[in-house]
């Protein structure tokens, strides 16, 4: 399977199951690539759009940076 092939659905369940595990974790997208799926490697579309899936439900929560960033962290509907 390649980094394209990744199922945005897929993304989701493993970003839920690590919010679970570190209800306290704040990262940007980048790093959410890196530290939070360990071993999997998805395309950074797929993992925009699984974090734009998760904000609307409200399980994360969207904080803009300086510089144009987001940071991600747990939101209210997940506690």
């Amino acid at each position: 399977m390649t980094p394209a092939d990744f199922p945005v659905d897929q993304v989701v369940l493993e970003l839920e199951r690590y919010l679970a595990m570190h209800p306290t974790a704040t990262d940007s997208a980048d790093g959410i690539a890196q530290r939070w799926l360990t071993g999997r490697k998805a395309d950074s579309r797929t993992i925009e759009a699984a974090l734009d899936v998760l904000v609307k439900r409200g399980v994360l929560q969207r904080t803009a940076q300086p510089g144009g960033r987001s940071t991600y962290r747990r939101g209210r509907s997940s506690a």
